[in-house]
């Protein structure tokens, strides 16, 4: 369950982990290893940090929503409480107990949270820098507010439902509703881009391996098409998820999200609104 994840005390934390169903347990083990460094460096295991050493830890995480503090806490605390009852630590006090919500929202990263969102000029530097346009197309897409129910509306798209004239989508959810939307001369060019492209380049065509780097892209009639040639259909949500994983990887850049694109994309059209009506502050 946990077996490329480093944690530390390996052999009692995965004891910890046996109690939970696998899901659960692959999830639990990927917060625990975020402690694996600081406990290497105290020699000590995260389930005897005292209340410094937790908040030191919890500063370490970069955290950029209190949801996600407040998860791993909740992580923590039950681990804790394994190793006090199984004696595994010399502590009668559970120290996470002390970490409610209103305390953890201090060390939610405001450094992270101000680098979450990009820029118009660092988005469009980073559509530059997508080898694929089968990638391109689909940052730019979340950019300019295509999405839907687990990115429905992306992987629906066909060709047939682009008017290039009056630069218009028609794009189409899983239960039939469609809706209009009006885009940019560069989603336009990158949908024609995807649509005819033939080879799909494995790691933003970086790839160190000196055959098969690429793999052909299936002729399915949609514009964000599966790599293989043998593929049928549209992509699936966690194809478009993998390559969007995959650019933030390539591009160093954590914060690179389907969420967090998409958002970028509407703050961009908010601060354009602002000037087009001369507003300084944007109501509801």
């Amino acid at each position: 369950m946990s077996n490329n994840l480093k944690l530390y005390n390996r052999e009692f934390k995965e004891r910890f982990l046996s109690k939970y169903p696998d899901e659960t347990a692959k999830f639990y083990a990927s917060v625990l290893a975020k402690a694996y460094k600081y406990e290497r460096a105290l020699n000590k295991d995260m389930a005897e940090f005292n209340v410094d050493e937790i908040k030191d830890w919890l500063m370490s995480l970069d955290a950029t929503s209190l949801a996600s503090l407040t998860t791993a806490v909740s992580v923590a605390r039950q681990y804790a409480r394994f190793a006090i009852e199984e004696r595994f630590v010399n502590k009668l006090i559970n120290d996470y107990d002390l970490f409610d919500r209103s305390l953890l929202n201090q060390y939610v990263s405001k450094v992270a949270i101000e680098e979450k969102y990009l820029t118009k000029e660092e988005f469009e530097k980073l559509v530059n820098l997508a080898y694929n346009a089968s990638d391109a197309v689909i940052l730019q897409l979340l950019w300019e507010g295509v999405k839907g129910e687990n990115t429905e509306e992306i992987r629906n798209l066909r060709p047939e439902d682009v008017d290039r004239i009056n630069n218009i989508l028609t794009l189409r959810r899983d239960d039939g509703s469609t809706r209009k939307v009006q885009v940019s001369d560069r989603l336009i060019e990158l949908i024609d881009k995807a649509y005819n492209e033939e080879k799909y380049y494995n790691n933003n065509g970086m790839s160190t391996q000196v055959k098969c780097n690429y793999a052909y892209l299936a002729n399915t009639g949609y514009v964000v098409r599966p790599a293989g040639k043998n593929k049928k259909g549209r992509v699936t949500d966690q194809v478009v998820q993998r390559r969007v994983r995959l650019l933030a990887r390539a591009f160093e850049n954590p914060f690179l999200t389907i969420t967090n694109i998409w958002m970028s994309g509407m703050i961009e059209y908010a601060k354009k609104y602002m000037q087009k009506k001369g507003l300084t502050k944007l109501s509801t």
